[in-house]
């Protein structure tokens, strides 16, 4: 069987296609049509990377250690476009740490509300971090233990229940409290983050995919 186009190999043309956003950074530099940047303080350092740095390729952020609220992050739309349905979007990204301790950092759907993956070398598990802007925050673990490898993490919310996994595995879900039409819409979201003003954290990401269901 062949297909017009790459829509059609897994979509009837009667449906009518959801917003899809995809990045998987090659090239030399950041597409800043797709993200915008931001960072709290301090002087941290960002950019491509290839596979001679350690890394695996994609692109890379460390944080300063000279303030413990230091963080850097990508987000799509650059804060200002938020085309992903609060009650009916997903997101996959392969994200890691890139070296073996002093590490954290979030990935998922975000704006003041959230959903995303959390790591944190001060834990043992990584876990679903949850908000609602209107009503508060909430945190679940997996049963996967904090490493410093490549993994696909993945999550999803249909307004009743949020559920996020590493490596095609469920990992864990939460209903309450999660992201809400009346909190607002949401925007591709990966953020380095200091969490004390002791030592720098450096991650890296190398795809990034969201779509509204």
């Amino acid at each position: 069987m062949t297909f017009n186009s790459v829509y059609e190999i897994t979509n009837p043309l009667t449906t009518v296609a959801g917003q899809r956003f995809i990045d998987d950074f090659s090239g030399s530099s950041l597409d800043s049509k797709k993200w915008g940047f931001t960072e709290a303080s301090g002087n941290g350092t960002r950019g491509m990377t290839d596979d001679g740095s350690g890394s695996g390729g994609g692109y890379s952020m460390t944080t300063s250690s000279s303030n413990g609220s230091n963080y850097m992050q990508l987000k799509g739309g650059n804060g200002t476009i938020r085309q992903f349905d609060a009650e009916g979007c997903a997101f996959i990204a392969v994200v890691r740490a890139l070296t073996g301790s002093n590490n954290a950092f979030y990935v998922g759907m975000h704006e003041d509300s959230y959903f995303a993956g959390d790591h944190s070398s001060s834990r043992s598990y990584y876990r679903l971090s949850h908000r609602n802007n209107l009503i508060g925050t909430g945190n679940v673990d997996t049963a996967t233990p904090i490493d410093y490898d490549w993994h696909t993490h993945h999550g999803s919310t249909d307004g009743v229940a949020v559920n996020y996994g590493l490596d095609g595995v469920q990992g864990c879900t939460a209903t309450y409290p999660i992201p809400s039409t009346e909190a607002g819409d949401l925007e591709a979201w990966w953020q380095t983050y200091t969490p004390d003003s002791s030592t720098s954290r450096s991650c890296a990401i190398r795809y990034f995919e969201a779509w509204n269901h």
